[in-house]
C-alpha cells in the first residue's frame, strides 16, 4: 500500500479497536495494541495506548504519517475505562512489560484512579493538539469520536466512504 502509516493515538477505551476494524476495512493492514517497533514497522497502522504517547517518536521515525486521535465523552469513557481495569484484574490477566510502561508513562499508575486518569487524558490530547498544531502539522491530525462515523475518516484519509456501516468494538457504554 503506498500510503502514509495511519497512527491511533487515542487512550484506550476511546474507540482504538472500532478504529483499527474501520482502517482493515479501508485496506490497511492495521494492529490493535502493538508490542514492538518491529510489528509497527511491517504494518501500515497502529492504535492503542503502546502507541498513544508515542507520537512525537513516530513522527519522527515515520515522518509524514497521519495521526489519528481518538476522542470520547469522558463520563463515557470514564466508565468504560473502570470497567477494563476492573475486568483486567477479574480476570488477573498478566500484563507484559511493555503495557505496564505505557500505563504508567500515561497514568502515573497500574490501578484506576479516577482523578489521575481523568487529568490524563486532558493532558494527553492537550499535548497531542499543541504538538501538531504548534509544528505547523496540523493536517497529520484528525481529532475523531467514531460515533461519527465514515466520513471524517474518511475525508482525512482520502478514501472513499464504504457502503458499509462504521464498525463498532468493545462497546461497553
Amino acid at each position: 500500500m503506498n500510503q502514509p502509516k495511519v497512527f491511533g493515538i487515542g487512550l484506550s477505551r476511546t474507540g482504538t479497536k472500532s478504529l483499527v476494524l474501520a482502517l482493515r476495512t479501508l485496506g490497511y493492514r492495521a494492529v490493535h495494541w502493538p508490542q514492538t517497533l518491529d510489528k509497527i514497522a511491517e504494518v501500515d497502522a497502529a492504535a492503542d495506548i503502546t502507541v498513544a504517547h508515542r507520537y512525537r517518536f513516530l513522527d519522527a521515525i515515520f515522518p509524514g504519517s497521519k495521526f489519528v486521535l481518538t476522542t470520547r465523552d469522558r463520563d463515557d469513557w470514564l466508565c468504560s475505562i473502570e470497567a477494563h481495569y476492573e475486568s483486567l484484574d477479574e480476570a488477573h490477566q498478566p500484563r507484559t512489560l511493555d503495557q505496564l510502561e505505557s500505563e504508567f508513562e500515561v497514568y502515573g499508575s497500574w490501578e484506576f484512579e479516577e482523578m489521575r486518569f481523568l487529568q490524563a487524558i486532558a493532558k494527553h490530547e492537550a499535548e497531542v493538539w499543541d504538538y501538531f498544531h504548534d509544528n505547523g502539522h496540523a493536517d497529520q491530525l484528525l481529532e475523531f469520536d467514531v460515533r461519527d462515523g465514515w466520513e471524517p475518516l474518511c475525508a482525512f484519509l482520502g478514501h472513499d466512504v464504504p457502503d458499509e456501516p462504521f464498525p463498532w468494538a468493545n462497546r461497553r457504554f
